[in-house]
């Protein structure tokens, strides 16, 4: 099965590092097919900009200027090795979680979320800066979690990834499968409802 849902790491040609989340609107082949191109034309941005926020606008008039009827949320985290920073940019997507070292959970970057792309031709999206420490973790997922359902028809909800991006675990890639193992569990026998 294939759908909207789409990652990717893009690094850049100063060292830093992109890690992109997306989600197209719609199901199915259609959807993969669409992002497929949407993903060839955001490396394309990323390596002819000089910004993430320009990179990002010109994403958005691309897709605005090529219509099907389809929009796109998208949380971009631009990893800078060299600074510990992550600068992020939201068009229209959930919120990166920021975990930090002794268990702290806060949203990213909410207060300057923009519309996905694809809704408004000149939309300007506005990136902000945060400063990674030793044992920070930043989270980001898209709603293959939130509306995951179980088999008594609950969803899984934002309130309990948060409960569980709070969880004690030993390292990052321990969070992430006690993550998805909360949601397995959650969803039982019950087929995946979404990407």
């Amino acid at each position: 099965q294939v759908g909207g849902d789409y990652y990717d790491y893009l690094w850049l040609p100063d060292g830093r590092l992109a890690v992109v989340l997306a989600d197209a609107s719609g199901k199915g082949i259609s959807a993969a097919l669409y992002m497929s191109a949407v993903s060839g034309e955001l490396k394309c941005s990323f390596i002819a900009e000089k910004s993430a926020e320009a990179a990002l606008g010109r994403l958005n008039r691309w897709i605005c200027d090529n219509p099907d009827s389809r929009f796109v949320t998208m949380a971009v985290a631009v990893l800078d090795p060299a600074a510990h920073t992550a600068t992020i940019l939201n068009a229209g997507h959930f919120a990166p979680l920021l975990r930090r070292a002794n268990g702290s959970v806060e949203e990213i970057g909410e207060a300057l979320k923009g519309v996905p792309l694809g809704v408004l031709r000149e939309e300007a999206y506005q990136e902000t800066t945060i400063s990674l420490s030793p044992g920070d973790s930043l989270i980001m997922f898209t709603d293959g979690f939130t509306d995951a359902e179980s088999s008594a028809g609950e969803r899984y909800e934002r309130e309990r990834l948060l409960k569980q991006t709070k969880a004690a675990a030993a390292n990052l890639e321990e969070l992430g499968r006690q993550i998805v193992g909360d949601a397995r569990r959650f969803m039982g026998t019950h087929p995946q409802y979404d990407d």
